[in-house]
């Protein structure tokens, strides 16, 4: 038999067969009864005669308005070996599929074990990545979230969320998604090339809190520092110009536990300053939504300049043309953002609780 290859155009003078509505049971019902043959019946409602005759036929053993239940192909598993593969996959959920059969010792073929585990709602995914986090680390975290749980919006909206995060020449890009056969997936016109080599990035400081936000700037690399990166004078450097300016009474400052904010240089200028600091537990990204637009100002990245990629070079002017690129991206992410990064606090809190200081969704 001809089979149509894959991707090809089809003909349109073929249709899919759908289920009958009742409107057009009653109708084949109520023609019948009028004394139409099956011919005429067809060409009235546009149906094969075989469904008018199946139809008629089905009416004789099935009350008229119920569809017969389809139960599909049942499964070949004894009740025993689905609850040996459950009890297995609840102690092991990162277990292979060759390591479940051999330590069940039920041997299916993988159709069979899929259609089992989709009965009892468990599907095979990749698994999500976080931060490493140790018992102690959660504990910390499950304390600060039980003792800001009942903050406030008007709460949350006073602390200046901050961050200063690397950003590379190509992040953000939203990943393409291509149609082809199995074997075409290789096809030049099918694969996404990446740039050979390190990518070039910047590191760049923003902040925000609940009647505003900071401006974005460019962090200064130390070049008396180990391999000219940034150390704690790049970072008070950013401080003095821009936090000076935004803090004020009744404010207070977010920052993570990066090694240049816990040295005793930055510690003392915050002191200095007399800027409160918020506690903030270890590794907790999840906790920090300042990390959820960072994100988001990668993507917007690629709306303000599409053509990111055909950017080349790594020198001065590079860095100044992707910070000019980052800056028009911030300015265009809208408040209404930042307001529900403000408002999911008492969320995330929660959801801390819940996992006992473990991982979340955020």
């Amino acid at each position: 038999m001809f089979r149509r290859p894959s991707l090809t155009s089809t003909s349109g003078n073929k249709t899919s067969r759908k289920k009958l509505s009742l409107l057009t049971k009653g109708e084949i019902s109520g023609q019948a009864k009028l004394g139409l043959t099956f011919t005429q019946i067809a060409r009235s409602l546009d149906v094969p005669p075989s469904t008018v005759r199946s139809v008629l036929g089905r009416l004789q053993t099935t009350p008229f308005g119920v569809n017969k239940f389809r139960s599909g192909r049942s499964l070949s598993i004894t009740p025993q070996a689905s609850r040996i593969l459950l009890r297995q996959l609840r102690s092991e959920p990162k277990i292979t599929w060759r390591q479940l059969k051999t330590n069940t010792g039920i041997d299916l073929n993988a159709r069979t074990l899929n259609a089992t585990l989709r009965a009892h709602g468990i599907s095979h995914s990749l698994a999500l990545k976080r931060p490493k986090l140790t018992p102690e680390a959660a504990l910390l975290r499950l304390k600060w979230a039980e003792k800001h749980k009942s903050w406030t919006v008007d709460q949350w909206s006073n602390v200046i969320w901050s961050d200063e995060p690397s950003v590379a020449r190509g992040t953000g890009k939203a990943r393409e998604w291509v149609f082809g056969t199995p074997d075409q997936k290789w096809d030049r016109n099918k694969v996404t090339e990446m740039p050979n080599g390190k990518p070039f990035s910047i590191m760049i400081w923003g902040a925000f809190w609940g009647s505003g936000r900071s401006d974005l700037y460019l962090l200064d690399r130390d070049f008396e520092f180990k391999k000219h990166g940034y150390s704690a004078a790049s970072y008070i450097q950013i401080l003095d110009h821009n936090l000076a300016g935004i803090w004020e009474l009744g404010l207070v400052f977010m920052q993570d536990n990066a090694p240049i904010h816990r040295v005793r240089k930055s510690k003392l200028w915050f002191q200095e300053m007399g800027i409160e600091v918020m506690e903030w537990p270890p590794y907790s990204p999840d906790l920090n939504s300042i990390e959820n637009l960072w994100a988001l100002l990668k993507k917007e990245v690629y709306k303000v300049y599409p053509d990111l990629d055909s950017l080349k070079g790594k020198g001065d002017e590079a860095e100044t043309q992707l910070f000019q690129i980052l800056q028009k991206a911030w300015v265009n992410i809208r408040e209404k953002v930042i307001e529900g990064l403000i408002t999911s606090m008492p969320r995330r809190c929660a959801a801390i609780i819940k996992a006992e200081g473990w991982h979340t969704k955020y």
